[in-house]
């Protein structure tokens, strides 16, 4: 019982906090024109890999850098030129300007990061740098004169 208590107020943390994130992306939308898209990060022993939702964007216009130990995916969602003109009655979809920042834990090697756009979702794999077995010997010297 104490397991399922534990569970459900963990889920209830866990919608709090995307709840205030999708407020906060509001308005930081709002302010700087720039929209925000949602981003999921996995692990393995051997890999992390971030997906992010880009549904509509031309590969063309996407650019991901990594610095530092954060990701930068940002780029432009192009509104498709309309020949007749239309009222909206309902207008949710985001265009324009895209950025999203992500921290990326632990040692990788982005180097080797493979990338891809696939149905909207773009999928960057970062390969785990392998750590060397064993202790590292420091041999110790004569210190500065």
């Amino acid at each position: 019982m104490r397991n399922l208590r534990r569970a459900a107020q963990e889920m209830a943390e866990m919608r709090s906090a995307d709840l205030i994130r999708q407020h906060h992306d509001v308005w930081d939308e709002l302010a700087s024109g720039v929209w925000v898209p949602y981003a999921d990060i996995c692990q393995t022993e051997s890999r992390v890999t971030v997906r992010v939702e880009l549904p509509g964007v031309a590969p063309s216009d996407v650019r991901i850098e990594f610095t530092a130990g954060v990701l930068r995916v940002g780029g432009i969602k192009r509104e498709r030129r309309r020949r007749r003109i239309e009222r909206y009655l309902c207008l949710e979809r985001r265009y324009g300007r895209f950025q999203r920042s992500l921290r990326i834990d632990g040692s990788v090697n982005p180097r080797k990061a493979r990338a891809w756009l696939d149905r909207g979702i773009l999928t960057v794999e970062l390969p785990r740098l392998r750590q060397r077995a064993g202790a590292v010997v420091i041999p110790l010297g004569a210190g500065p004169d």
